[in-house]
């Protein structure tokens, strides 16, 4: 389908192929069977109606020249998909009863509709501007689909409709005799794909496009592994720093003690005067280690020495200015104390990232194979109703459904939803359901960052 739209897509950038006499001997005639493919209008005002006769409406009316994909005929007329760019602009009716208002969800921007049970899409009637001459529908969306909202219409008592963009999967009608089949230089000029300048640019998620991340993971590697190694010298710097300065906050406080201790016994020999309370807490400092003092401790001590310091100002002042000498002593062992913590919790917190990025490259040298790759979610399709229960896997960027993987007893997936995985097993295209199931012998919590 998306080659499809990229064909069609095309058609609108390029100018439409000249009609050649190749075309005009191929223009069908109403008793011939048609062949599935890609066809072309032939009148100045082709009518698409919205089924097999004249007595029903026509919903779009293109010029010549106007590309369609057949799917099918009847009647002698030809049934075409809404796809390519005759639909870009082409909208539908879902009406909405009183009763059935709950079956109808409406985004909070209102931009999106979605939808709790089957409903059928009208086509609108280009030939009246009554809206109950709108009456024949183009498709059936099921359960759970949603669609993009152009208008919210309130039709009067309780009753609503949402006019849409029309669906991909609607179906149009045009006479057969109206259609030629495309050329060889048409369709080849069709799907040479032309892509906008907006699409242009390289992926950012391997998700998006995993060959080409591949091919650069050696580089990627590499250089990630570099970034170990210059963190890996950084962190043996950073810590050859931290040891230097604790031998020199060692040394210091240590001459600081030794040069305390000098002064404390010169003026004890100078003096006979004894300060009981002083005498107290020396002894009480000479058995305590006070590098390993708390905070509430040493505040504590300090400021038992500021009140000697005090009181011994005036008449022992020698005893004062030891006193105040201890007390700032105190103080620089606690602020040396909470310095040495801190290092320490640098040195942690350096080694637990150094620990980090080597689990991290040493993971970039685990590769495992998975069948499929993305964010595991619950589906609202496949809910075990009218469809088996199974998860649905998404693109974490785009949310684009990438396949749906089925429940396995042995495997706890319900603790995986929101997150990225990958998972080893086989997986199948599902013709039934039209979407790829994945059955898992392994799951696993994957976190891909390139």
């Amino acid at each position: 389908m998306f080659d499809l739209l990229l064909v069609l897509a095309t058609a609108t950038m390029q100018d439409t192929p000249a009609l050649t006499t190749e075309a005009e001997t191929t223009t069908l005639q109403a008793t011939e069977a048609m062949t599935p493919g890609y066809w072309v209008t032939t009148s100045p005002s082709t009518d698409v109606r919205s089924g097999a006769s004249t007595s029903n409406y026509p919903f779009l009316r293109v010029p010549a020249g106007t590309p369609f994909t057949v799917i099918g005929d009847a009647y002698g007329f030809a049934k075409v998909s809404a796809t390519g760019p005759a639909f870009a602009n082409t909208t539908g009716w879902l009406r909405i009863a009183p009763n059935a208002t709950d079956r109808f969800t409406l985004s909070v921007d209102g931009n999106t509709g979605a939808l709790q049970g089957r409903a059928e899409v009208l086509a609108p009637n280009i030939d009246s501007a009554d809206f109950a001459d709108a009456f024949r529908w183009v498709c059936i969306l099921d359960d759970g689909a949603r669609v993009h909202v152009l208008e919210d219409m309130h039709l009067g008592n309780g009753a609503r409709a949402w006019k849409i963009q029309l669906p991909e999967s609607a179906e149009g009608w045009i006479a057969r005799e109206q259609l030629r089949a495309a050329t060889a230089a048409e369709i080849t000029a069709w799907s040479t794909p032309v892509f906008p300048a907006s699409l242009a640019g390289t992926p950012t998620s391997p998700l998006a496009d995993w060959n080409s991340w591949s091919q650069n993971r050696v580089a990627w590697a590499a250089d990630t592994q570099q970034q170990v190694a210059q963190t890996a010298a950084v962190t043996q710097a950073l810590e050859q720093l931290a040891a230097a300065e604790a031998a020199q906050i060692a040394a210091a406080e240590q001459a600081r003690i030794e040069a305390a201790a000098a002064e404390a016994a010169a003026l004890a020999a100078e003096q006979n005067y004894v300060n009981e309370r002083l005498e107290a807490l020396e002894a009480l400092i000479a058995a305590t280690a006070i590098e390993k003092l708390d905070s509430r401790s040493a505040s504590r001590l300090v400021d038992a020495y500021q009140q000697v310091a005090t009181e011994e100002a005036e008449l022992h002042p020698a005893l004062a200015h030891l006193a105040a000498f201890r007390a700032s002593q105190i103080r620089l062992a606690a602020d040396l104390s909470a310095d040495r913590a801190r290092i320490g919790s640098l040195q942690a917190q350096v080694r637990q990232s150094n620990t980090d990025l080597e689990t991290e490259a040493s993971s970039l040298n685990t590769v495992t194979d998975y069948v499929i790759q993305g964010r595991l979610a619950i589906s609202l399709i496949f809910d075990g109703q009218n469809r088996p229960i199974m998860y649905r896997i998404e693109d974490p960027l785009s949310g684009r459904s990438l396949g749906y993987l089925e429940p396995s007893a042995s495997l706890d997936l319900s603790s995986l939803l929101g997150q990225r995985i990958g998972v080893v097993g086989s997986m199948q295209f599902d013709s039934e359901w039209n979407v790829s199931v994945v059955q898992p012998d392994r799951v696993d919590l994957v976190s891909v960052n390139p």
